[in-house]
């Protein structure tokens, strides 16, 4: 059976020549959104978070996932100056080598290691600047992208405000009248973004994207049913069938590494 959902995070600030730095990220806060989100839905879901790297992401594509989501930086640099792997239109996703410098993933790398027909149902990409590389994943045949507009940065709140809405209204909204279809999650997940606290999240909310822009977007992700077999190294998240009530705390699994994020 494929995963639920697969997180993929760079862990800190990641050093390179030419960028000098890209700052750390909350990702514990982001990780905390994501098992709120599965527990108040009281929904049984499967996790796999790990490091973000090529050889990671080659992994889950041939494993296959419902949804795969990004946390870390996207770029956009002068065209034919970024320099990364695959890099389409100077844009890129912040991976890492694996010993923890930074590895530019650029678009046309990112579709060539996801391959086609991908075996992902929907891609998250919590990242700046991410139209071009969230494209990329369109062209490798994933059905749903949400990624963020090209000339735009969105603030860390707003990223896990959207994430938390998002999540929770796909795994328990309304299927028959698919309320918690793709679409209709994205669209209420903007409207969370709009009125939320801060003053910045009215600005951001425009700034989300599904695509592709042309596509129906109408199906779920999730089954009625919940998955009873987790493949080796997942663990079972939020509601048991045998529990009363979800737990309150939650374990993820991280089979390769457990190096901190």
């Amino acid at each position: 059976n494929s995963g639920d959902v697969t997180h993929w995070q760079t862990r800190g600030t990641l050093t390179t020549a030419r960028l000098r730095h890209l700052p750390p990220l909350d990702f514990e806060a982001e990780r905390s959104m994501l098992y709120e989100a599965v527990r108040l839905a009281s929904r049984d879901v499967r996790v796999l978070i790990r490091v973000a790297t090529s050889a990671a992401l080659a992994m889950v594509s041939s494993q296959g996932c419902r949804v795969l989501h990004y946390s870390g930086h996207g770029m956009e640099v002068a065209s034919g100056g970024g320099g990364g792997d695959g890099a389409h239109d100077g844009a890129f996703l912040a991976y890492e080598d694996g010993h923890g410098a930074l590895h530019k993933l650029g678009a046309d790398g990112l579709q060539a290691i996801v391959g086609q027909p991908a075996c992902i149902g929907c891609v998250v990409v919590c990242a700046c600047h991410s139209e071009a590389t969230g494209a990329a994943f369109v062209r490798a045949g994933v059905r749903h992208v949400i990624c963020i507009e090209s000339d735009a940065a969105v603030a860390d709140p707003t990223a896990r405000q959207f994430a938390q809405a998002f999540y929770h209204a796909l795994l328990c909204g309304d299927r028959a009248r698919r309320r918690n279809s793709v679409r209709a999650a994205f669209e209420h997940a903007k409207e969370a973004v709009r009125h939320g606290p801060k003053p910045c999240m009215q600005q951001d909310a425009s700034k989300f994207l599904l695509l592709p822009r042309e596509g129906l977007h109408d199906d779920a992700v999730w089954p009625l049913l919940p998955p009873t077999v987790a493949p080796a190294g997942w663990r079972r998240m939020g509601c048991g069938s045998s529990s009363a009530s979800p737990p309150a705390a939650m374990e993820v699994a991280s089979p390769a590494r457990e190096e901190p994020p």
